[in-house]
């Protein structure tokens, strides 16, 4: 399973970092780099209805091309996840031709990255969150830019560990709080109740990881996206839900958010601030070293000319 601490070297939000990050990704998933190209847009491609596409991709002269969005230069996270998830979907479409426009299609492209050993990584980038200061006002923002709940990720992922016979993965460390609650969540359910194989697993789109039980009606049970389960949810449901990852709210849960939600929204904050200060101590070193070996070049011209003046002057 493919993990940040696989990507030792620090992201400078530029494109030369985040060609190291796919050809990274590429590499782990054995595909050749000689076959696809990644190209950046600052302004991103629109779909129909008008939503931003921050990553796509086509074929152009026997050559896959991947169009990425400049703006995810800006957030590491995010832009591994959407290069994961791209060259999950372009392994799909070579057996299967998917369209890059059905919902169904990207939610398969996204378990399809877990079963690849990205799941790390996509379900880390599956929620934006940003929080700033803007002339005395904290903005704070967080939304969905997966198909897949962050329980699903957890459920997917236990169900990874668990054909592979790895439950006591390392790995599991590397994920969001409230991915990984759900993660252990399901590992006890699958440890009580283990599928006897791939064939034995309910197609469902029921959350095991919230109610540990699948729907009533399994046959008749429909894949759909996360907005319209949540929405179905909370009509069948008095109590409201989780708008981040559809659990129950209790009383003291705010910004109708729960508490592990809110938990994980700190602990990424406090990963995000890390990394920029990383890449901030390393621009400033770079720029000392470089002011050092001016100041030296100068030191060394002016020598010269003092002693080409003292030679001249004898």
């Amino acid at each position: 399973m493919l993990t940040r601490s696989d990507f030792p070297e620090p992201f400078t939000n530029d494109e030369a970092s985040a060609r190291v990050v796919f050809e990274r990704l590429c590499e782990f998933v054995d595909f050749p780099t000689d076959k696809i190209q990644l190209q950046f847009w600052n302004i991103a491609p629109r779909a129909s209805d008008g939503a931003v596409h921050f990553v796509s991709h086509e074929v152009v002269d026997d050559r896959i091309r991947i169009d990425l969005n400049a703006a995810l230069l800006h957030d590491p996270v995010g832009l591994t996840a959407a290069l994961a998830s791209e060259l999950a979907h372009i392994r799909l479409d070579a057996r299967h031709g998917m369209s890059n426009e059905d919902d169904d299609d990207e939610m398969l492209a996204e378990l399809f990255t877990v079963m690849l050993g990205l799941g790390v990584l996509t379900s880390n980038g599956a929620i934006f969150e940003s929080t700033r200061d803007d002339g005395g006002w904290t903005r704070w923002e967080m939304r969905q830019r997966s198909q897949m709940t962050l329980p699903t990720y957890g459920y997917a992922l236990a169900l990874f560990a668990h054909l592979r016979g790895d439950i006591q993965c390392a790995w599991q460390r590397h994920l969001r709080l409230d991915v990984r609650t759900a993660f252990r969540r399901s590992v006890k359910f699958l440890n009580d109740f283990p599928p006897s194989s791939l064939d034995g697993l309910w197609p469902t789109a029921a959350r095991p990881t919230t109610s540990l039980r699948t729907e009533d009606d399994v046959a008749a049970d429909q894949t759909d996206s996360a907005d319209q389960r949540r929405s179905q949810a909370s009509q069948e449901q008095s109590v409201p839900l989780c708008r981040y990852c559809g659990e129950a709210l209790f009383a003291d849960d705010q910004r109708d958010i729960c508490i592990e939600c809110r938990k994980s929204i700190e602990e990424n904050e406090l990963e995000m601030e890390s990394d920029e200060a990383n890449a901030y101590a390393t621009t400033r070193r770079a720029e000392a070293f470089a002011k050092i070996g001016c100041l030296t070049v100068a030191i060394v011209f002016i020598a010269i000319l003092v002693w080409a003046a003292i030679r001249d002057s004898s």
